[in-house]
């Protein structure tokens, strides 16, 4: 028969918020029956999501009765079900439900032909489903709970106090980030790093930081040079045609 179990998949690419190599229908968000609103968010063996897949036997109000296999991350140990690779003529398969399934599909349709179309379906585990055979008894198989695709409401726009917040953190940071790149720089040029001293010349030239002096810009420019700096050798050579002052005639930078 050559049947092979498709769902054992990494766990890696069983991600409800996709990836390159994979689609999910557009509806991460689900309402539960309880009410409950949830997101699929992985097979992590605990959370109960699991990937199906399988050949549509009935379609029903309350949902579909399917054919196939589900799955969840290998560690999970959650697994039900084997299929054939093509996609035909079934073996060692299980039957299952699936509760609330949103898509049109009909009697003998393909659901979550993962090796083909890369698509996967995810529903939660939920229990056991029994319903009446045509001879007239009853037949009990696992059941999933597809949930109902939900689209949350939008936020409200942010009142005037939170605008500020924002902004007064949004400065707060910047102010943060520019002491900690002063810091840094001040850190190479005591040290007599090329790039440390040639980024305080930048700054003392601006006023980046520091005020602007420059006289202390054109020394610390000297020392890039002589330590190696091609590039404070240019900004030397401007900074000494733009004030036209002979290089050197600074005093030392502390």
């Amino acid at each position: 028969m050559n049947v092979i179990l498709v769902l054992i998949i990494a766990a890696t690419s069983l991600r409800c918020f996709g990836g390159e190599d994979v689609l999910y229908p557009k509806d991460i968000t689900r309402k539960m029956p309880d009410g409950s609103i949830t997101v699929c968010n992985g097979l992590d063996g605990k959370n109960g999501w699991v990937s199906f897949e399988g050949k549509v036997l009935e379609v029903q109000s309350g949902g579909i009765r399917i054919q196939g296999a589900f799955a969840g991350e290998p560690a999970s140990g959650v697994s039900y079900g084997y299929i054939r690779l093509d996609g035909n003529d079934l073996g060692n398969e299980k039957e299952f439900f699936v509760a609330h399934f949103p898509y049109d599909v009909a009697e003998g349709d393909w659901i979550g032909d993962n090796r083909q179309t890369k698509t996967f379906y995810m529903a939660k585990e939920a229990g056991t489903y029994t319903y009446s055979t045509v001879l007239g008894g009853s037949r009990t198989i696992r059941k999933l709970e597809y949930g109902t695709p939900y689209t949350p409401p939008p936020l409200p726009p942010p009142t005037p106090e939170q605008i500020a917040a924002a902004k007064s953190k949004a400065v707060a940071d910047k102010k943060t980030n520019e002491e900690k790149g002063l810091k840094y720089n001040q850190e190479l040029a005591a040290k007599g790093d090329p790039y440390g001293l040639f980024r305080m010349g930048e700054r003392y030239r601006d006023g980046d930081g520091v005020p602007k002096d420059l006289a202390k810009a054109r020394d610390y420019f000297t020392k890039a040079v002589a330590a190696g700096s091609p590039s404070a050798a240019d900004e030397l050579s401007r900074l000494d045609r733009s004030t036209n002052a002979p290089s050197g005639t600074s005093g030392p930078v502390p």
